[in-house]
């Protein structure tokens, strides 16, 4: 699957995971397959209050609120906060994994605690998607396919 199809497929996945109810759609695909990011933004909701006990999340709440006025520094903010408190890798769990995991914790997290900045959450976790885990995204076959487990 190429990272352009990849890029929609996570938009449509960020969406629904700051909507309070996402209905089921599908992105119709050039092969004529269908995309519902509605489970696996489900599944990504599960896993996330795994990380949110981390004291590092205040931190990263208060960086991510100073760079708000300015994309390209709120986009630098949430990549580093992601960084900060992405767990230990585990040999179970690729690199990958853990900073979806970690983004998705971390972008939920902001936005519970700073509901005003839901857009730029939203724009930040999309790039940071797309920009570090977009091409392994893309080599397992798409969202739909990639393996999320609640570990």
């Amino acid at each position: 699957m190429d990272e352009q199809r990849v890029a929609k497929q996570t938009s449509e996945v960020v969406r629904c995971l700051f909507e309070d109810v996402c209905q089921p759609c599908c992105i119709e695909t050039d092969s004529g397959d269908s995309f519902d990011p509605v489970p696996i933004a489900n599944k990504l909701k599960e896993i996330s209050d795994q990380l949110v006990e981390d004291t590092e999340f205040q931190k990263a709440l208060l960086e991510f609120k100073k760079a708000q006025h300015e994309q390209k520094a709120m986009d630098a903010a949430f990549s580093q906060a992601v960084d900060r408190v992405c767990p230990p890798l585990s040999a179970e769990v690729t690199p990958e994994m853990q900073l979806i995991k970690a983004a998705v914790s971390l972008g939920l997290y902001i936005n519970s605690q700073a509901p005003k900045l839901n857009r730029e959450i939203q724009r930040a976790m999309n790039s940071f998607l797309n920009l570090r885990v977009g091409q392994f995204v893309a080599q397992q076959g798409g969202w739909d396919a990639v393996e999320i487990d609640h570990e």
